[in-house]
């Protein structure tokens, strides 16, 4: 008996491009912007702040995120910036209700939900699925703040025809 089934195009690489200690920028192949942690404060969460997609031309820690090897191809990605881990919030993302919230928080190892692997889809990218729900890091059309060249991070549902979900991830230093 079979509860369900997920399928993907693409392959799990344990890890793809990313190492441990390696610190990476995040580009969307949507629209060409870089995952960033905001320094707007998420849900009147004073450690949390959402994680959003800017353009690329501003080079600042807060758009570089450190890999940390968790175990079984899954990585932890931790800001520059604050040290806070990516996380995919268990809040309801406004735009959808299958999307969550991207935050960033301070990390706790035992977390699946700052836990993310890449899935080599080809040309260059990625996609990063968390552990905990098997959703995929998406770019969203939706504006965050007010910033018109701004939109919010989420996790959805894979979908293999959105290049919303498919990410390069390049070295920084």
């Amino acid at each position: 008996e079979v509860d369900y089934v997920r399928a993907w195009s693409g392959t799990a690489t344990g890890g793809g491009p990313v190492s441990n200690g390696s610190t990476y920028r995040f580009t969307n192949k949507k629209d060409n912007k870089v995952l960033q942690e905001s320094i707007e404060v998420f849900a009147n969460n004073s450690t949390g702040r959402y994680v959003n997609a800017v353009p690329s031309n501003i080079n600042t820690n807060v758009q570089k995120w450190k890999a940390v090897d968790v175990g079984s191809g899954y990585f932890r990605f931790e800001s520059k910036s604050s040290n806070k881990a990516v996380t995919e919030s268990l809040e309801v993302f406004s735009e959808n209700a299958d999307g969550r919230y991207v935050i960033s928080i301070p990390t706790n190892t035992g977390w699946n939900s700052q836990k993310w692997r890449s899935i080599d889809v080809g040309g260059g990218y990625h996609r990063l699925q968390n552990k905990l729900s098997g959703k995929m890091l998406t770019y969203s059309n939706e504006v965050f703040g007010g910033n018109s060249d701004a939109r919010y991070v989420i996790a959805r549902t894979l979908n293999t025809s959105w290049d919303s979900q498919k990410w390069t991830i390049d070295l920084s230093n």
